[in-house]
């Protein structure tokens, strides 16, 4: 697969995926692909998943 991808996670620790046909692909909780998400984030950015979701909470959260 060549181009741009996309994911998308709920708070049940499930997601979902687009195929490289196009079709969505819907995980379970404690699906191994999502293993496989996480080692691929740190792999490739030297930083855990929870690290960016921190990075991402801190700039976009609605501050009081």
């Amino acid at each position: 697969m060549d181009g741009p991808f996309a994911f998308g996670l709920e708070e049940s620790a499930s997601a979902s995926f687009l195929r490289t046909d196009g079709g969505p692909s819907t995980t379970d909780k404690g699906s191994p692909l999502l293993v496989l998400l996480a080692s691929e984030i740190l792999a490739r950015t030297g930083r855990s998943a929870s690290e960016q979701y921190g990075d991402l909470v801190a700039q976009h959260a609605d501050v009081d």
